[in-house]
């Protein structure tokens, strides 16, 4: 079986940075009584973001949304690495770009007859 690694190139940036923003964001922007509601906290010991000045806590706050964010990034990569490097180094991963380029030659039509012999050449090759 053939991982396939077509039309992935948009995930990663769409989802990293979106989810980077959304915890930084929640450690900038949290309000004091949302906090003290989520976590069942003393509304007066609770933190908030750190434009809100409430008791100093602040910047705690955004520097433990931070170390999260970075901590989540390394478990991903790690994962990711994980079940990535045996499928490269059983070369299970294929790059469907070619592929998706020679059918959109033939389905065009504007693929000539050394294309076509070159990509049976090659699926050949590939095969054995």
């Amino acid at each position: 079986a053939v991982v396939s690694t077509q039309s992935t190139g948009d995930v990663i940036p769409i989802n990293l940075c979106c989810g980077v923003w959304s915890l930084l964001a929640a450690g900038i922007f949290s309000e004091q009584h949302l906090i003290a509601r989520a976590f069942s906290i003393d509304p007066d010991t609770a933190p908030c973001g750190i434009f809100f000045h409430c008791n100093g806590l602040g910047p705690r706050l955004l520097a433990s949304h931070i170390v999260f964010t970075i901590s989540i990034i390394a478990l991903v990569l790690a994962g990711t690495g994980l079940i990535t490097l045996p499928l490269w180094r059983f070369n299970a991963l294929k790059d469907d770009s070619e592929t998706l380029f020679e059918e959109e030659e033939e389905d065009s039509g504007r693929i000539t007859e050394e294309r076509k012999k070159q990509i049976k050449e090659r699926n050949k090759a590939e095969k054995e």
